[in-house]
């Protein structure tokens, strides 16, 4: 049962070849089921991954700009921090 969902899970996944260029910049836990979504959609479009832990949010910014990343994957309340300012508004993400 948990190979079934694992590979429905998978099948959501988007790997064409237009993902090629895409950097994942991965926030959540990594064994998290939206950070297996991240790991997932960046293996099969052979794509790099930054994982950055939440522990030291003032690379947040950092990361992005450093590594070019053009991937982002966060709940609502996670882009609220990022567009109150929580991040010393070094990055602009709107």
């Amino acid at each position: 049962e948990v190979l079934f969902k694992l590979i429905n899970f998978i099948q959501t996944i988007s790997s064409s070849d237009r993902h090629t260029n895409d950097k994942w910049l991965l926030t959540y836990l990594p064994f998290h089921t939206a950070g297996l979504q991240v790991f997932f959609q960046a293996f099969f479009s052979n794509s790099p991954i930054i994982y950055l832990s939440l522990q030291q949010p003032e690379l947040f910014a950092t990361a992005i700009t450093e590594f070019s990343i053009n991937r982002l994957s966060m709940t609502p309340s996670f882009y609220r921090l990022t567009s109150s300012g929580f991040f010393n508004n070094k990055f602009d993400i709107a």
